[in-house]
């Protein structure tokens, strides 16, 4: 589910917020999401879901002009947890 910014901020101004007031929040609200994501730190949204990293898995690549197995550097993945009562307030299909 994708949810865009225009969204997050009519949302916003359904609890009582002006207009102006909405977006300016939601815009501070999301770049400090996203500058704790880029330190690499978890993000716990109350009643919404946790976005957390976690090492990825080892791989291997097959090299052609070699003809040779190389190790593939372990990486960080990003992932999102929902909580379950958003889990719940989101229509079933």
């Amino acid at each position: 589910m994708t949810v865009s910014r225009p969204a997050l901020v009519t949302a916003a101004m359904r609890s009582g917020l002006a207009r102006p007031r909405a977006v300016r929040a939601v815009v501070i609200i999301t770049a400090l999401i996203e500058q704790t994501l880029r330190r690499r730190r978890s993000v716990h949204l109350s009643h919404f879901g946790s976005f957390s990293f976690r090492p990825s898995r080892r791989a291997a690549m097959y090299d052609p002009r070699t003809g040779s197995w190389k190790p593939v550097r372990r990486g960080v993945l990003l992932r999102f947890r929902p909580a379950r009562r958003f889990l719940r307030r989101l229509p079933r299909h």
